[in-house]
């Protein structure tokens, strides 16, 4: 009672200090993930009722590569009960047992990623651009020297000798930069009216090809307009 002879009533204690905080997950090679999934899940069950969004806590228990798979996921989900199933999922996908076998297929696919025939440069590059951020996801960002993504750019881009000369002209004799080798791509082959050029110009050697003699088809030649 106080002084007013009032009975008062205990606090509830809300503080964040009085919770056991959700245990923290790296994404390091050295970490295992089985273990942490399974610590998660007692945590859940323990501390989950007692926090507003379970989910948001668990984010923000998660080191910098194990953020990045998950930092999609919307706010919406992470503050509904879905939010701490839904972590656990995607990082299952890159550091469970299974994610051995997927780890192996997205750096194989970097690996082995080549321009098609008929692609454009443009489309090229935002596939690349896909393909070496999911290497990277698994594989850990800057595992590749700046150097070693510009060679590998420009040979899969899969350019005739002549235009890699060109990339290399453009990019000056300076240290390589990643962005600068896109840059040059984009502006040397990938402008719409270049494109259509070398369209034109394909269509033109297949349609020769096809007939097998000359014929009238200098005139046509679109180097000749």
């Amino acid at each position: 009672m106080d002084s007013s002879g009032e009975e008062v009533k205990p606090k509830k204690v809300t503080s964040s200090t009085s919770l056991k905080a959700c245990p923290r997950f790296e994404g390091m090679e050295t970490e295992n993930f089985d273990m942490w999934k399974r610590k998660v899940e007692l945590w859940v069950l323990a501390e989950g009722k007692k926090v507003e969004y379970p989910g948001v806590e668990m984010m923000l228990s998660l080191g910098d590569r194990a953020f990045e798979i998950v930092q999609d996921i919307s706010n919406d989900i992470l503050q509904s009960k879905e939010g701490p199933p839904e972590i656990i999922r995607k990082l299952q996908g890159q550091f469970g047992k299974d994610g051995v076998k997927d780890k192996y297929e997205k750096i194989r696919r970097y690996y082995r990623i080549i321009r098609e025939k008929d692609e454009s440069i443009r489309k090229f590059l935002c596939r690349y651009e896909l393909v070496e951020r999911d290497c990277n996801l698994v594989g850990g960002s800057g595992s590749t020297g700046e150097d070693m993504r510009c060679c590998h750019l420009l040979e899969v881009a899969n350019m005739e000798e002549e235009k890699k000369q060109m990339v290399l002209a453009y990019c000056g004799k300076g240290e390589w930069k990643f962005e600068e080798f896109k840059i040059a791509l984009l502006n040397l082959f990938g402008k719409p009216e270049v494109e259509k050029q070398e369209k034109n110009e394909k269509d033109w050697y297949s349609s020769y090809g096809r007939r097998g003699t000359w014929g009238d088809g200098r005139k046509n030649n679109p180097n000749n307009r």
